[in-house]
């Protein structure tokens, strides 16, 4: 799905949101192609309460349907004290995404080298852009 096809939508948010035609139209050229790839790392800076954090999750709600281009994760990184958890919290987050139905949680292990390779088991199959959004 290109951006043309979702243009409806996306002038929906932006009537929704007025005053941040530039932004979505950023962050739409950054994530919304299918075709292009995304950046490795977007980061998102302002004033605290400018409204990042609802204009992101905007964008990522509306590509994300209704053919699952791009799939997000609100993964909060401050509630994570261990690495483990925070290995726990991605791998079955990815999961989730992949499989929404399955009640099963997978045991991750704390290392590096085994997360390494349950997140590529976990992205296995998946079509689209799989985005991990780290708010702090």
């Amino acid at each position: 799905m290109t951006i043309p096809d979702k243009t409806s939508t996306i002038d929906q948010l932006k009537t929704k949101y007025p005053c941040r035609e530039a932004q979505f139209d950023s962050l739409i050229s950054f994530l919304g192609h299918d075709s292009f790839p995304s950046p490795p790392a977007l980061c998102l800076t302002g004033l605290p309460s400018s409204g990042k954090r609802t204009i992101l999750r905007s964008t990522l709600d509306t590509l994300g349907s209704p053919r699952h281009v791009v799939q997000s994760a609100w993964i909060d990184c401050r509630e994570m004290f261990s690495s483990h958890l925070l290995f726990d919290r991605i791998v079955n987050r990815i999961t989730d995404m992949k499989r929404p139905q399955q009640m099963e949680r997978i045991k991750v292990l704390n290392d590096i080298n085994n997360f390494v390779v349950q997140v590529t088991q976990a992205l296995y199959g998946m079509t689209g852009k799989c985005i991990l959004v780290s708010p702090i």
